[in-house]
């Protein structure tokens, strides 16, 4: 689907749409307080709503409009490829069943140390089927610079990082740590944590460590929904964080 290779490779920017502002949150430093911009859009065959947020740091203001704006187009221009490919197949009728198509983009902004600014994103969409598709995207950045942090800029052993993140994220989902839970399969859990950079690409900051997002069907079914893995330093002190990433907020 067109969700994985865009939110992987970046995006595309499109012009169009109404925004409305409002307020988000307020912060303990010089930075104006971020807002958040909305752009709808409905008739007869889509339905799209999305969100960005305004944080007045330009680099990250500007890739977050871009990362929405492509998820936007990219969506549209695949709904119409779709939706001519049933009508081929199966008659305007048959494709109508399922329109409109629709489109969420939705975002949690955070500030867990001076120094970070996360943003996890959650993007659904509906195509048709017997349910939407849920993609969850993790986007860190350098509140003075606006850059991207990395896993590489956090650790000093970034290759032992994702070792401990396999081993705890196993520890924490596995049947045994939850036993009056419905149990993750473990054929999927080991399939989704092996310990390569591609299976922990969705992270966001904490105050004292990071939490490890895993979207559906990733370590479990899609009805279990997304699930997540909060990892504390000290948990990953072998990968020798950088710790100037994890200054505290002070007023």
């Amino acid at each position: 689907m067109f969700f994985s290779r865009l939110l992987l490779h970046g995006s595309v920017v499109l012009c169009f749409g109404i925004f409305l502002i409002c307020p988000v949150f307020a912060r303990a430093d010089t930075h104006p307080e971020p807002v958040v911009r909305t752009l709808e859009k409905q008739n007869e065959k889509v339905n799209i709503k999305v969100s960005w947020p305004v944080t007045g740091i330009s680099r990250i203001d500007e890739e977050s409009e871009g990362f929405v704006r492509g998820v936007v187009a990219e969506f549209e221009k695949e709904a119409e490829e779709l939706a001519a490919l049933w009508e081929q197949e199966r008659g305007k009728e048959t494709a109508e069943i399922f329109v409109p198509r629709e489109l969420s983009v939705t975002y949690e902004l955070t500030r867990p140390t001076q120094t970070v600014e996360s943003i996890l994103w959650t993007v659904w969409s509906y195509m048709g089927g017997a349910h939407g598709q849920l993609s969850l995207v993790a986007h860190n950045y350098e509140v003075e610079t606006g850059y991207p942090v990395l896993l590489e800029d956090l650790f000093l052993d970034p290759e032992r990082a994702i070792l401990e993140f396999a081993r705890i994220s196993r520890q924490r989902l596995g049947a045994e740590s939850n036993p009056e839970e419905e149990a993750i399969p473990d054929d999927m859990l080991q399939a989704g944590t092996e310990p390569v950079e591609s299976n922990f690409q969705i992270f966001v900051l904490l105050s004292d460590g990071l939490r490890i997002h895993f979207p559906p069907y990733q370590v479990a079914p899609w009805a279990m929904g997304p699930q997540s893995v909060d990892i504390t330093l000290k948990e990953l002190n072998m990968a020798k964080p950088d710790m100037k990433f994890w200054a505290p907020i002070t007023n």
